[in-house]
């Protein structure tokens, strides 16, 4: 038994003949499709019983010919060929056919397309040829559903690019209008549009934004091959150019934006370093807006490791390293400048302080120029600062203290100077100099003024100098004659004396730096040895003590004589002083007896004043009461005589009124009467009147009753009827007819 959905492949073991007359060959194969009830042969063998398959919305099968056959659409298939069946129901596969799988179809929106690839060559589904190996896209605009085909297969998923307003893509590989694939050629695409990037395109460096320049920009540009821009401008390969703002850049396939520039906004004291890359030649913009050309770019002006740190030093504006104190001697740290990073195509300035200077030095002249304060040096792109190296702490350590900047003085540096006498007691001399030096601040540039710099360690210089004059003399003195001159002997060592005059010199001048030392101090003098040091504190010691004591007792003396002249002019200035206190008290008294007198009057003349006062004040308070009262008296009558006028004057204006208003009243109701009279004479008409008149009195009295008319007298007009009477009767009778 075989249903509707089942079907029998059957295979012919022998030749015979069917029923109906048709011969089947030995090797045949027969397919049978349900329902149907089947009844084996013995020339027949059943192979497989076949199974429909259910082909749903947006599915396929793939079926495979094991031998050539027709398919169920008449199509001739060869022996291994696979095809497909795409039809919505169920299908039972051929005796020649085999099933493989179900295939899902691709969903195509108008975001995303299809890209496919051909494995043979075979014509689509749409009818269009595919060589094999080639790619192609299914977009929304042929089918929303594809089912990819046994010759093909499934490359990618490809989205819509989206190119939005001021933006643009670069698509390398392009097919053209045609649907010729341009290989290594670019197209430029403007925004707003969208496109599926068809097989083999790229798109180059994504979707960028369109360069929007202000007035202060440009964008720097490079020409990938030669071309003629849109302003007819024949550009060259390799060329470079600018596109100045306002306004937006729209590049071009052929052209490379390297860079956008903007203008470089610069005070008087700013500046920016500037390399021509035609001519290599580096220069310095200083003091306004830049923007650089499209043959020029930033230089950074390289500096070495030293420099970098001097200089940031000067920017962070630490005037002064802080010694410390390490293992007995005095250390100057370095700055921390970490946080301090150059901007190297900046104009690089140091600001020399007053009373001070450096040097600068260009490797193009291979010249020095010295500069002085108060001044702000910009270095050009070949110069450089001389560097000073300075020795510091106490005694002197070379290169403690560096700088850019030369202190031109005067100024004091100290020094520790250890020595020997003749007879071997080591001594360390505390010394402090005042120094300064000898220039020309009118002519920087002489030569005077390049000696400055001659020495980068002036201090160390100076220091070594002095302290070896300060042995060689000390040397050749004992510790006692030292002790009771030392002063002089320092001095004269470092100073010399004058042959002809026998005099200390007033100063020490180095010719070779020009610095002049105009004094040397002694700050403190101090044995090495510790025994020496304490027989020499216990010596000062003594002689402090005895001075203190000679001084004691001469403050004694002098302070007992002042006590007793202090007490004698203290007496007669007490005798001066109750003298004249005595007089004082005197006039005293003479005042309080005038004043008291003075008072008395007085009291007695003001009280007479005051009473009369009072007496006039009281009368004209009076006066000015009445008076008051007067007028509030004439005020209150007038008040009520205006009010009995104004109530007058309304009742008057009421009763107008209300007589108007019954007039008016009166008026309107006897006009009303006549116009009904009027009305109702009209209603009668003048030929029932006629009629009334000349009937009989019943008949009247009937006609009347008909109409409806009660209380009324018909005349011929010669007689006077008071209608107004009548018009009120016949009004009353129909009100009380409707009672």
């Amino acid at each position: 038994m075989i249903n509707e959905n089942q079907s029998l492949t059957i295979n012919v073991l022998e030749d015979y003949t069917s029923g109906d007359g048709t011969n089947h060959l030995a090797g045949d194969l027969l397919n049978l499709n349900g329902p149907l009830v089947y009844v084996p042969r013995n020339e027949q063998e059943v192979k497989k019983v076949n199974k429909a398959w259910c082909i749903q919305d947006g599915e396929a099968i793939t079926v495979e010919a094991w031998r050539d056959t027709k398919d169920r659409n008449g199509v001739e298939r060869c022996a291994g060929e696979k095809y497909i069946y795409s039809k919505h129901g169920s299908y039972l596969p051929l005796s020649s056919e085999e099933f493989k799988e179900i295939s899902n179809s691709e969903i195509i929106t108008e975001h995303n397309a299809l890209m496919l690839t051909s494995d043979v060559d075979h014509l689509d589904q749409f009818g269009v040829e595919r060589k094999a190996g080639s790619r192609w896209l299914v977009t929304s605009d042929q089918c929303s559903e594809y089912i990819v085909d046994v010759y093909q297969k499934k490359h990618s998923n490809v989205k819509r690019t989206v190119v939005p307003t001021n933006s643009y893509c670069k698509v390398r590989n392009y097919v053209d209008k045609e649907g010729v694939q341009q290989w290594g050629a670019d197209e430029l695409r403007i925004g707003v549009t969208t496109f599926f990037l068809q097989p083999f395109e790229i798109l180059d460096k994504g979707i960028q934004a369109l360069d929007i320049l202000t007035e202060d920009e440009a964008v720097l540009l490079y020409a990938e091959k030669a071309f003629t821009d849109e302003a007819g401008v024949a550009r060259y390969s390799g060329e470079r150019w600018l596109f100045r703002g306002p306004g937006a850049y729209i590049p071009h396939v052929s052209v490379q934006i390297k860079e956008r520039r903007k203008s470089t906004p610069l005070s008087a004291g700013e500046g920016i370093y500037i390399k021509d890359l035609n001519t290599g030649r580096v220069r310095a913009h200083i003091g306004s807006t830049y923007l650089l050309k499209a043959h020029e770019e930033l230089w950074d002006k390289p500096l070495s490791a030293d420099m970098e740190e001097l200089y940031a030093v000067e920017k962070l504006g630490i005037s002064y390293a802080i010694p410390v104190q390490k293992d007995g001697k005095l250390i100057y740290q370095k700055p921390d400048t970490s946080h301090y990073r150059r901007t190297k195509h900046e104009v690089m300035t140091c600001n020399v302080h007053h009373n001070k200077a450096c040097q600068l030095f260009d490797f193009k002249t291979n010249e020095s120029r010295v500069v002085f304060g108060p001044d702000l040096v910009m270095l050009e792109p070949e110069q450089i600062f001389t560097i000073i190296s300075l020795s510091g702490g106490k005694p002197k350590v070379e290169n403690a203290i560096r700088s850019f900047s030369l202190a031109l003085g005067p100024d004091c540096m100290t020094d520790l100077v250890t020595v020997e006498t003749s007879d071997h007691a080591v001594l360390d001399i505390h010394l402090a100099y005042d120094w300064k030096f000898i220039y020309d601040k009118e002519n920087p540039q002489s030569e005077e003024n390049i000696k400055l710099f001659s020495l980068k360690d002036f201090v160390g210089n100076a220091c070594k100098s002095i302290s070896s004059r300060i042995r060689g003399a000390i040397s050749a003195k004992s510790y006692d004659e030292f002790h009771h001159c030392s002063a002089k002997i320092i001095k004269d060592a470092v100073f010399g004396v004058d042959k002809t005059t026998g005099l200390t010199r007033s100063r020490l001048f180095f010719e070779n730096n020009n610095l002049e030392i105009s004094s040397c101090d002694i700050k403190s003098i101090r044995p090495v040895d510790k025994d020496i040091e304490l027989k020499l504190k216990q010596n000062t010691f003594l002689s402090i003590k005895i001075k203190a004591e000679a001084t004691e007792l001469a403050f004694t003396s002098q302070k007992d004589m002042l006590e007793q002249q202090l007490k004698g002019e203290l007496d007669v200035q007490e005798i001066e002083d109750n003298t004249e206190a005595e007089k004082l008290r005197k006039d005293y008294y003479t005042a309080v007896a005038e004043l008291n007198s003075i008072s008395s009057l007085g009291v007695s003349i003001s009280r007479a004043k005051a009473e009369t006062e009072k007496a006039r004040i009281e009368g004209e308070n009076t006066v000015a009461v009445s008076e008051v009262e007067s007028e509030t008296l004439e005020i209150s009558n007038n008040q009520e005589a205006e009010a009995l006028r104004l109530q007058q004057k309304l009742k008057f204006d009421y009763e107008n009124i209300e007589n108007d208003i019954e007039a008016t009243e009166q008026e309107k109701l006897a006009d009303t009467e006549v116009n009904k009279i009027e009305r109702m004479m009209k209603a009668i008409g003048p030929s029932t009147l006629a009629k009334i008149i000349n009937a009989e009195p019943e008949m009247q009295q009937d006609l009347l009753k008909s109409l409806g008319l009660q209380g009324y007298l018909m005349t011929d007009g010669r007689n006077p009827i008071n209608l107004f009477d009548t018009a009120n009767g016949l009004v009353h009778q129909q009100a009380m007819g409707k009672m």
